[in-house]
């Protein structure tokens, strides 16, 4: 049996911090979920959209054509 170990030439480095945004929805990052089920009104995806500065969260359903 073998016997799992890390390599050795792995490098360490720092991480560099994310920039705190000033203002509300100065930066904003957006996600696609799919495969949901079908809703009433024929949406089966959401849009999630979130502020960096607030973590305020905008879910949009979409429909896949």
């Amino acid at each position: 049996m073998f016997a799992a170990s890390k390599p050795f030439n792995i490098k360490l480095h720092l991480y560099i911090p994310l920039l705190v945004p000033s203002h509300p929805w100065k930066r904003v990052s957006m996600d696609f979920g799919g495969g949901l089920p079908m809703s009433r009104k024929w949406n089966n995806y959401l849009d999630v959209v979130v502020d960096s500065f607030s973590k305020m969260c905008i879910l949009i359903l979409c429909k896949r054509r």
